[in-house]
């Protein structure tokens, strides 16, 4: 559910959010300080896609989404 609708995210958000997660875990594992701007290009989203689904910038670098 979104916090502002009360909805299901689309089918394309969730897998930009998928696509996001995996990328983080594969860039930050080579390089913990990686910039947003890396995420997003290895994702194959931008920026803005990026600040849509992170507003804060690095939620998604916490240690609960890596996967050991």
């Amino acid at each position: 559910m979104t916090p502002s609708t009360g909805r299901a995210p689309r089918s394309d958000a969730r897998e930009n959010r998928a696509r996001i997660l995996t990328a983080a875990r594969t860039v930050l594992a080579s390089d913990p300080s990686a910039p947003l701007q890396s995420v997003a290009r290895a994702a194959g989203v931008g920026q803005g896609t990026m600040y849509r689904h992170f507003p804060g910038g690095r939620p998604c670098w916490s240690p609960s989404t890596r996967r050991s």
